[in-house]
């Protein structure tokens, strides 16, 4: 009598579900009952295939038979017998029940991707308690790209075909941006360029044929350029695609166009506490490659792509906690993932121990990946903080010795009630587009496909975006301010009619930019070994084209002097314009605005808190301006070797004119210098998180911004420089420089003090009162001694 076994098979599994890891032990346990038994044979069916130990010798054995006779035993009175794998069986006396296997199914699961922009207020790049998401304003984008295996190749379509291809659109060697042809879909007609074809080819008025514009991200059949009105084929809409044998990411237009494939809302601001979450995502799916569907593993990337406006990125990757971190590369605007592959977020989950081979697929790295386990991708998180403040401080101060320094325990008379004023100007705008300001650059050319380190095969150029530089004033006044000059019109009202419409430019002018940030309008700007950016001849035109047509930045048209005369200019001396007259002082040039302006305290200080850039983000520079008072004169600037203790304050000089005398002004107080690294993707150029200050330490160092005065013995008379007058010198007519009489000490009140000018009168009373005093006191004690002698 022979042994019988049995085996156990499972249909198909529903879509959407897989088997779970085969013959996982259970932590603690002596037996395999607690595992999941499903896997495939040899011939692709799905079995259950048990975990058995046979024998007295216990004998592993799971190659899926179900056996349900007895195991003989010598003694046993059994007749019949049947040996298997080394073990025998009484093969007529059964088992009461055998284990047949257990299966264990899962859903295929979607996952999700989140983050959160906050204040760093200490702009440390760590997020510490108190430090709250950013609402609003900043932008999110997610990306999703598929891996392409090595050796796996697909050719773009002949031309003529029913698929429309072009023949030029890729070659097997290796992948290409497609254009308009090779993205064409099944309604693309003959491939032709006509320019008004209805269903052709690449033609600039086509309805359905290529864009026209050769947007890398236009899809099959995309007449608008984005891949919205050809025929979606699910994940499948990469076919017409050439690649050749080298592994790399590809863009995936599906998912990131505009048809019903595309991924809702993928580009949004982030929520009011600053957090972000795309949620529905897969780790895996299906790609056409060569006619042939495949499954690949998604990576995907979140960029921050609008910073808040007036802030900046704080550090990337400080501390030991990636939890709390800032993750985000303001050279590119990218989230770098705390724990990346291949530069990407992977949602899939590495192969592993006991892992079903029907749910593992090729993947990047070299590894297998699983079709059936994902895993979410959280922390994915910006540090933002607004520009900060610059401090402009000192105080006015007597300079006795007239040297321009200050006594080292600084001791020096201080000057209140002095009226200070701010004036500032902005950077100029050839100046600031030099540095790199409004520069700005994409993560890679959109539609662009990533080598295996996550860096785009088409690098995005930096270029200068538009900015608004308010309405023009050509010759005949402004212009109406709701027509603002265009881009397109560089020239302002006397400046070049239109350029005649480019081939890639439709019925309304140059292309607007695209959703995903290319700029319209400027010449690219290449990068100097200093780090500014080098502006070639167009761009510079069209800048002095803007300033001449009055759209400069600045404020005011004023020079900065006053309008009054100076008693001592000669009516009949002729100036050159364009020549420095005096050079006693400062030279200021450019145009200045008041920015503030307040009265030094009792001890003569002042205090001025300022921002650090204008409304366009451009740089504030400062100056200070102080009238010097009659009888006073201006001391050395810069002298000495400390900036705590020098003079910052002199008179005002002018290019073109003479300036009254009493009008000082220091030199220009700039708070922001640029960054190390250059410009970052935003177009934020400038250290705005590191401005310089102006400010006197508690030790007494510092760099203040102090007004130096000095006061001589007799405005009248030329002073003798080998013996400078004492601040104390009663002929001095400065009251700063009398001490004041001590209301404490109401003797002392009546003593003549130090600077009085009817020091004499006080001495002459003083004497007389003192001299009464003592005739009544005598005559007191001469009255009462009489008395006692009586």
């Amino acid at each position: 009598m022979c042994l019988v076994a049995y085996r156990v098979s499972l249909g198909e599994l529903k879509p959407g579900f897989a088997p779970s890891r085969y013959d996982v032990p259970k932590a603690g346990a002596d037996d395999q009952r607690y595992d999941s038994d499903l896997t495939r044979d040899e011939g692709g069916r799905l079995v259950l295939a048990e975990h058995f130990l046979d024998g007295a010798a216990k004998l592993a054995r799971k190659d899926g038979y179900v056996l349900t006779s007895v195991e003989a035993a010598a003694g046993d009175g059994h007749q019949y017998e049947d040996a298997y794998k080394s073990v025998t069986y009484d093969t007529p006396k059964a088992l009461a029940t055998q284990r047949g296997g257990d299966a264990g199914v899962k859903e295929v699961s979607t996952t999700h991707v989140s983050g959160i922009v906050w204040d760093d207020l200490n702009h440390d790049g760590i997020r510490q308690t108190g430090e709250r998401g950013h609402a609003g304003q900043a932008v999110v984008r997610l990306t999703r790209y598929w891996y392409k295996p090595e050796g796996v190749t697909s050719e773009a379509p002949d031309a003529g075909t029913p698929d429309g291809g072009d023949p030029d659109a890729g070659a097997p060697g290796g992948p290409t941006t497609r254009d308009a042809d090779a993205d064409a879909g099944p309604d693309a007609g003959d491939g032709g360029t006509g320019d008004a074809g209805t269903s052709g080819g690449a033609g600039d008025a086509g309805t359905s044929g290529g864009t026209g514009d050769d947007d890398p991200d236009a899809g099959p059949g995309a007449g608008d350029g984005d891949g919205a009105d050809g025929p979606a084929a699910g994940d499948g809409a990469d076919e017409e695609e050439a690649f050749g044998p080298e592994p790399l990411w590809v863009y995936d237009r599906a998912f990131n166009g505009e048809g019903e494939d595309a991924y809702p809302d993928r580009e949004r601001v982030v929520e009011a506490d600053g957090t972000y979450r795309f949620d529905d995502l897969p780790a895996t799916g299906l790609q056409v490659v060569g006619g042939e569907e495949i499954q690949v593993v998604y990576g995907y990337r979140v960029n921050l792509v609008e910073l808040p406006a007036g802030y900046d990125a704080t550090p990337r990757d400080r501390g030991g906690d990636a939890t709390v971190d800032s993750d985000l590369d303001d050279a590119t605007t990218r989230l770098i993932p705390d724990e990346p592959v291949d530069g990407l977020i992977l949602l899939a989950v590495r192969e592993q121990p006991g892992e079903a081979a029907e749910v593992l697929i090729e993947g990047p790295q070299g590894a297998k990946w699983s079709t059936a386990t994902v895993e979410e991708s959280e922390h994915n998180d910006a540090g933002v903080a607004p520009f900060s403040s610059a401090l402009i401080s000192g105080w006015v101060w007597e300079d006795a010795d007239k040297d321009g320094i200050q006594l080292e325990d600084l001791s020096d008379v201080k000057y209140p009630g002095m009226v200070v004023t701010l004036e500032r100007r902005s950077t100029s705008l050839t100046d600031a587009v030099a540095d790199g300001w409004h520069s700005r650059t994409t993560d890679g050319v959109k539609g662009s496909h990533l080598d295996l380190s996550g860096e785009p095969l088409e690098k995005a150029p930096r270029t200068i975006e538009w900015f608004d530089l308010g309405p023009a004033e050509g010759p005949d006044g402004p212009t109406d301010p709701d027509e603002p000059n265009k881009p397109e019109e560089p020239g302002g009202p006397d400046g070049p009619a239109d350029p005649e419409p480019g081939p890639d430019d439709g019925p309304d002018g140059p292309d607007a930019p695209d959703a995903e940030g290319d700029e319209p309008g400027f010449p690219d700007a290449a990068a100097a070994e200093d780090g500014r950016l080098v502006m070639d001849e167009p761009l510079l035109a069209m800048v002095r084209a803007r300033l001449a047509a009055g759209g400069s930045a600045g404020g005011k048209d004023d020079a900065g002097a006053s309008d009054k005369n100076d008693a001592d200019d000669d009516p009949e001396e002729v100036i050159d314009p364009n020549e420095r007259v005096e050079f006693d002082g400062i030279l200021s040039e450019g145009t200045w605005e008041k920015a503030g302006q307040t009265v030094t305290d009792e001890d003569g200080c002042y205090r001025f808190v300022v921002p650090v850039v204008d409304a366009q983000g451009k740089p504030y520079q400062y100056r200070l301006r102080m009238d010097k008072p009659d009888g006073t004169e201006y001391v050395p600037l810069n002298a000495g070797d400390s900036d705590a203790l020098d003079n910052e304050w002199a008179h005002l000089n002018l290019v073109g004119q003479r300036v009254p005398e009493h009008e000082g002004v220091t030199d220009v107080l700039a708070p922001l210098g640029r960054k190390a690294s250059g410009p970052n993707a935003y177009g934020l150029t400038y250290a705005t998180f590191a401005p310089a200050s102006w400010a006197r330490h508690e030790d007494g160092t510092g760099n203040p911004v102090d007004l130096g005065l000095h006061t001589p013995i007799d405005p009248e008379e030329p002073e003798d420089p080998d013996n400078p007058p004492s601040p104390d010198d009663p002929r001095n007519p400065l009251t700063p420089d009398r001490l004041p009489r001590d209301p404490k000490h109401p003797v002392l009140l009546g003593l003549p003090q130090t600077g009085d000018d009817v020091s004499w009168i006080h001495l002459v009373l003083t004497a007389a009162g003192v001299s009464v005093a003592l005739i009544f006191l005598a005559l007191l004690f001469g009255r009462r001694r009489e008395e006692e002698e009586a």
